[in-house]
């Protein structure tokens, strides 16, 4: 998850180690910081938060979808939750459905498995969300964060996770 406040971006310590896991493109510098800063990116329990100030990698969050933000999904309830991963599940269904991965086409076609991994992490970001709000998880935010009471609403985040055919 992350929360990102005008000039500052705070990435939960698991996301960053999904971006490098799943070899998505990224800043040297965010892998860098975190390295030097010794997080332990594939932790478990990592749910804590690792602080971006620099521009450039404020604006790489901004654009990682599959990152949730969690100004963005808070106040979305548990049922409608739900519902998205249901959906997220039948979309990632659907790129798959008869696509035949022993094809010399699938070795062209890197971009199916990336999109299917983001759609992964998009379930697995939505099921922590809901343990935090079942207080399933010790969920803490960073320390001075202010988050924001922003409603863009399910139609909103489903239209930017599902696509325009849902």
């Amino acid at each position: 998850m992350k929360v990102i406040n005008d000039n500052v971006a705070y990435v939960q310590k698991l996301d960053i180690g999904n971006i490098s896991t799943y070899d998505m493109p990224m800043p040297s510098s965010i892998f860098l910081m975190a390295i030097g800063e010794n997080y332990n990116l594939n932790d478990k329990l990592g749910s804590e938060f690792i602080k971006f100030t620099d521009p450039k990698e404020v604006d790489f969050f901004k654009n990682v979808e599959w990152i949730l933000d969690y100004n963005e999904v808070i106040n979305i309830d548990e049922e409608d939750i739900v519902l998205l991963i249901q959906e997220l599940i039948l979309k990632r269904e659907k790129m798959v459905n008869g696509y035949d991965f022993n094809s010399i086409e699938s070795i062209k076609n890197l971009n199916l498995a990336r999109e299917c991994n983001k759609t992964d992490l998009l379930i697995e970001s939505l099921n922590y969300v809901l343990k935090v709000k079942k207080k399933i998880v010790n969920f803490e935010m960073p320390d001075n964060v202010v988050t924001s009471n922003k409603k863009e609403g399910l139609k909103v985040l489903r239209k930017r996770i599902i696509g325009n055919n849902n």
